[in-house]
């Protein structure tokens, strides 16, 4: 299952980057052996999150959806290219899952800059707000990162529950 989400995750990643016309946005920034790096990052955080959640809290682990995926990429795609934290737009990506796959319940954790998975999610787990996102009530998820041309390295995380 893992190994699918990977290979989904860099799949959708090379179809956005063939979809777009210049070659100075973001999405350029990453080379194709640097893709296979983009989704261990993203499959990492979401490993990292389930572990989380089943281990040490005992709750359900959660499912990756490619839906989610495509939104959390966009965000972590707006956020790269205004090198700012930013959930610009929740609501409507909240509705669109809500309208698409049913979620009843939609939150999101974002980050920039921290070393490595381990980094990003040790520090959620600090933040009240985000601990509290890590472990709700949520089924599915979804994990982006994007790496912008300076550099700066942001991930996104979105949780919905589908019933």
């Amino acid at each position: 299952m893992k190994s699918i989400f990977k290979t989904i995750a860099v799949m959708a990643v090379v179809c956005f980057h063939l979809s777009c016309s210049s070659e100075n946005e973001v999405e350029q920034v990453f080379t194709e052996s640097e893709l296979e790096i983009k989704a261990t990052l993203e499959e990492t955080t979401l490993d990292l999150v389930n572990d989380y959640r089943v281990v040490e809290k005992s709750l359900n682990g959660l499912n990756p959806d490619e839906v989610i995926y495509e939104k959390a990429l966009e965000l972590a795609h707006y956020m790269a290219e205004n090198k700012i934290l930013s959930h610009h737009e929740f609501v409507k990506r909240a509705e669109f899952l809500n309208e698409k796959l049913g979620a009843t319940d939609v939150a999101e954790n974002i980050s920039r800059n921290f070393d490595d998975p381990v980094a990003t999610v040790e520090q959620w787990k600090l933040s009240i707000s985000h601990n509290s996102t890590m472990i709700g009530d949520y089924t599915h998820t979804a994990v982006a990162v994007v790496k912008n041309p300076d550099g700066e390295v942001y991930y996104v995380q979105m949780f919905a529950n589908i019933p």
